[in-house]
């Protein structure tokens, strides 16, 4: 019997249309945060820089038909489109309904923006924590 991934993990119990939305989006991310430090809990699957929570830019959180795409500093990202929602001091968040929208240039722009965007000031620096290793 092959031994599920942590991500699998988290995903157990999760409907087959979220989950699988879930997966295609940490493919996203991880193509576009090379070396991508991943870390989680219950509800939320981080990707980032390393394990600290500052050093967490996205968050994958899957609801009840979606997927919740956190940002970290989404609140200093450029939006030009709004497609970012919440009206947190930092955070900001994107609902991911459809495989469409993983595709679509506005939200790879957002992604990309967040990956380029400098560390925040007094962030710890990334950690020698190993990333999980990539599914196939």
């Amino acid at each position: 019997m092959r031994r599920k991934t942590p991500f699998e993990v988290f995903l157990a119990g999760r409907d087959p249309q979220t989950a699988g939305l879930a997966r295609r989006l940490r493919t996203l991310l991880r193509r576009n945060l090379p070396g991508a430090i991943e870390t989680s809990d219950k509800e939320n699957w981080g990707i980032g820089r390393g394990t600290g929570y500052r050093d967490t830019l996205f968050v994958i959180s899957p609801q009840k038909g979606y997927v919740n795409l956190g940002f970290y500093d989404g609140a200093a990202l450029p939006d030009p489109d709004e497609l970012l929602e919440g009206a947190g001091k930092r955070h900001r968040h994107f609902k991911v309904r459809t495989q469409s929208q993983l595709q679509d240039a506005r939200v790879i722009r957002l992604i990309q923006g967040a990956v380029r965007q400098p560390a925040l000031e007094g962030q710890a620096k990334p950690t020698a924590a190993r990333s999980p290793k990539e599914e196939t």
